[in-house]
């Protein structure tokens, strides 16, 4: 359809007397502008939006339509029955979903018990350009991509901070990114309440849709839509699901195939509201907080739902929350932004409506503001963090109780959450749970937070159980009821609804379904839990890969976890502290590597010098075994023909040594100690994989004797030109010449079945003398196993002190400098 010239003066006349331009009228409708703009030039448009339009107006359509239009009229008219259906259906689920946005999402709760509008809450975001690439070969590239000053890991480059309102109105599909409790969750809600005010996209129905209520594989994005909407099929549709699911867990026979294809016809019959709704482009889909989504296979789900509903109703609005680590493939089509801290205005907008919300009067507001602003701006560290909103809520509490801000952040989550368990409200208890209530009341400060840090920790480190944030409410109520020996589940669920209703600490987020109120805090509890582990259970926990993954996600959270660090570190010195042999391996190591003279970082001689001596300290069955795989792995003989060097090829593993220090190798090449303890290193083993020549692996063994004499010939070599170290090199030089001609196989291999043993002894002797290297050690299968979770702890060790944001500069000098120290250099160090 399209409008006459007549029509034409009618609409502008229409126009001019609301005040409304092109742009007014296609926010109101909620069409684009260009439909809106070929309507106003009297162009052909869709019969369905040129009536809506006209009606938006208050123009009648038959009046204003052109005469080219008018055989189509009768054909229209019929069409405008099933017209009017669809603006019925529009406008009841707008109500529906205007009311449920009113009712639960118009108010934050604040951290001392108030609540704010979420309209006096401000988030910008920064439009961010696409990544280049999300995958990367390397765990050094993907630290390289890290944004040490702003935590951000693997993002596409910042463009413009622009105020969350403008982007979201600019962009029909956002992925919006973010820190624990940055505003994310704010950001949708402020949304929706615009939205409700006809200030963000009036005319299209917003859907929010909070994901951390995702319970298990049925969930199904249509069903959750329909549910929002508040039409009348979500529950048949969701018991099809469940149906299904069941089925699918079943032996699947030509029977069960066509039940579950009847009932997935049942399902899409029932969703056919929604997807009419989505059909017309009406629908605008928030969707709250992938990262609390409880497992990997159910957040792939999701993702994969919302990518096949957006590829096939492009025209609908979709906005995706999550927590920047989490996500890890930006979907197609979508743009990616990230909530941007408080700005300083915003800091103290929020910290003032807050000061207000706790009932000072308006001079005792601006008293306390003025008071907080010199505290935040005479420590720079504590003025980063008031750009998170979680922080600048916990900070405002301590402040207004102590009347001075705490100097760092964990004092200020162990002093905030203090403040809110000691906290008591009266008018905040609960009907018909007196008995819960009155025993969560009598509870100390302490016991208190042992029962949270119980919930925490027994959630979040429960390995059989995937989802490690959702709390179902029996088996909690059940817990704390155990734990505070209390007579049955249900006095428990009395405890719980007190500790809701007085700090929000933990909330029920859906029906009998409960989570801590932020995950931050259930990180904070659980890294409490960890700190109070005796030491050997501790260590023993980070030497296990289970352990290991959720301790990552801890050090992560915390911003600095300077004191679990500290604490780990600790366990794992402790665990061997007793043990004279290995401490006597350490001790060795501090003063080997003490004598060496580097610009290198001592812990990265060290690790070498580990790595070395652990190799010659094997068995020598082990050894052999060791070198003779590594020559396998490389297919030692073809190198060999080739003229290759090889060896690097049978070199011990020094990777941990070369983390610490990229340019090591170089170091090695230009350091003669260095250099030269490598290199008898490699005479020693080469020596000990071939053993008594018992054995003799024609292949392998001809090739190592071969190197052998390579190595010989390369120490001897070097120690010439340098004159190094004397009688060191008259002892070599005399050992070499005992030596067959390797190259003659048959005359070698009987000499060395008879002399290698003693040869090899006496190798040792000359290193263990003139260089200090080469002990034999002879730990015990058990004193290996201890080393060895001992060398894997300090590996992961370093891993946690290479999370960016993890820990201080500080820390993470220290404990780089502190690895692989004996016990008692260690309390030296540090006391």
């Amino acid at each position: 359809m399209q409008l006459s010239e007549e029509g034409k003066q009618c609409v502008d006349r229409a126009l001019t007397e609301r005040s409304w331009t092109l742009h007014k009228l296609a926010e109101e409708s909620g069409f684009s502008i260009s439909t809106v703009k070929k309507f106003s030039s009297c162009k052909n448009i869709r019969d369905i939006n040129f009536v809506s339009l006209c009606k938006l107006l208050a123009v009648d359509w038959h009046n204003v339509l052109a005469e080219s239009n008018a055989s189509d009229k009768q054909n229209t008219s019929s069409d405008l029955a099933s017209s009017q259906k669809s603006q019925d259906l529009i406008r009841r689920v707008q109500n529906h979903c205007q009311q449920k946005v009113r009712q639960q999402h118009t108010r934050m709760r604040l951290l001392n018990g108030e609540e704010i509008d979420v309209e006096q809450l401000y988030v910008d975001v920064w439009l961010l350009a696409k990544p280049e690439n999300k995958y990367f070969n390397s765990s050094q590239s993907l630290l390289d991509s890290f944004d040490i000053e702003n935590d951000r890991l693997a993002l596409g480059k910042r463009l413009k901070r622009n105020p969350g309102l403008e982007i979201a109105n600019a962009k029909n599909k956002l992925v919006i990114l973010g820190k624990p409790g940055s505003g994310k969750t704010t950001f949708l809600k402020r949304l929706a309440v615009d939205w409700c005010n006809q200030k963000f996209q009036p005319g299209l129905v917003v859907v929010l849709i909070e994901l951390r209520r995702i319970r298990d594989e049925a969930w199904d994005l249509l069903v959750a839509i329909d549910k929002e909407l508040g039409l009348a099929n979500w529950k048949q549709a969701e018991d099809c699901l469940n149906k299904i699911s069941k089925l699918k867990d079943q032996r699947l026979d030509l029977e069960k195939h066509r039940e579950i294809d009847d009932l997935q016809q049942e399902v899409d019959g029932l969703m056919k509201h929604v997807k009419h709704l989505l059909k017309k482009s009406k629908l605008i889909i928030f969707m709250d907080g992938l990262d609390e989504v409880p497992t990997n296979q159910l957040r792939q789900n999701v993702q994969e739902q919302l990518r096949k509903i957006s590829l096939d109703f492009p025209d609908n609005r979709f906005i995706l929350t999550c927590r920047t680590q989490i996500i890890k493939v930006i979907p197609d089509g979508f743009t990616s932004v990230e909530v941007a801290d408080f700005t300083i205005q915003q800091v103290d907008k929020f910290v003032q409506n807050w000061f207000r919300t706790s009932g000072l009067s308006q001079n005792k507001v601006e008293e306390e503001f003025n008071r907080f602003k010199n505290a935040i701006y005479s420590k720079p560290s504590l003025r980063e963090l008031t750009g998170t909103p979680i922080l600048l809520n916990l900070m405002c509490l301590v402040f207004l109780d102590e009347g001075k801000m705490p100097s760092n952040r964990s004092e200020i989550y162990e002093k905030g959450i203090r403040l809110l368990l000691n906290r008591w409200n009266s008018q905040k208890q609960i009907s018909d749970w007196e008995i819960g209530t009155e025993t969560y009341r009598e509870l100390s400060l302490e016991d208190k937070e042992q029962l949270l840090v119980e919930i925490a920790a027994r959630k979040f480190f429960t390995f059989n159980d995937e989802n490690s944030i959702l709390f179902e409410q029996k088996r909690l109520s059940s817990q704390i009821a155990r734990h505070l020996q209390l007579n049955n589940h249900r006095e428990g669920l009395s405890v719980l609804k007190s500790i809701e209703a007085q700090h929000g600490l933990l909330v029920e987020r859906a029906d009998e379904l409960w989570s801590f109120s932020h995950l931050t805090f259930q990180e904070h509890f659980a890294v409490q839990w960890l700190l109070t582990l005796p030491s050997q259970e501790l260590a023993n926990k980070v030497s296990s890969p289970q352990w290991q993954e959720v301790i990552v996600q801890l050090v992560k959270s915390q911003q600095h976890a300077d004191r679990l660090l500290w604490c780990l570190k600790n366990a794992v010195d402790q665990s061997i502290a007793s043990d004279s042999r290995l401490q006597d391996f350490l001790q060795w190591l501090f003063q080997k590597t003490a004598s060496i003279t580097t610009k290198c970082k001592v812990s990265s001689i060290r690790a070498f010098y580990y790595s070395l001596a652990y190799d010659l300290s094997c068995d020598s069955s082990v050894m052999r075994a060791n070198v003779r795989a590594r020559a396998r792995k490389h297919n030692l003989n073809l190198i060999l023909d080739q003229g290759f060097d090889v060896a690097y090829a049978l070199d011990s593993d020094y990777s941990l040594a070369y983390s610490f220090d990229d340019t090591l190798e170089k170091s090695i090449e230009s350091n003669l100690n260095l250099n030269f303890d490598r290199s008898l290193a490699r005479i020693l083993s080469r020596a000990r994989a071939l053993g008594d020549a018992s054995n003799i692996s024609r292949d392998t063994d001809r090739a190592m004797a071969r190197n052998l004499d390579y190595c010989l010939n390369y120490v001897l070599s070097r120690a010439k030109v340098y004159s190094y170290v004397p009688d060191s090199i008259l002892n070599i030089q005399r050992l070499r010449t005992m030596l067959p001609n390797s190259g003659d196989w048959l005359s070698f291999s009987r000499w060395w079945k008879i002399n290698g043993v003693n040869w090899t002894n006496d190798f040792r002797k000359v290193m263990i003398e003139y260089h200090n290297i080469g002990h034999n050690w002879d730990f015990s299968l058990e004193k290996r196993r201890r080393l060895d979770g001992y060398c894997s702890a300090n590996n992961f060790l370093v891993k946690l002190i290479r999370i960016e944001g993890g820990v201080s500069q500080q820390t993470r000098i220290s404990i780089e400098e502190s690895l692989f120290l004996p016990f008692v250099e260690d309390e030296n160090l540090f006391g």
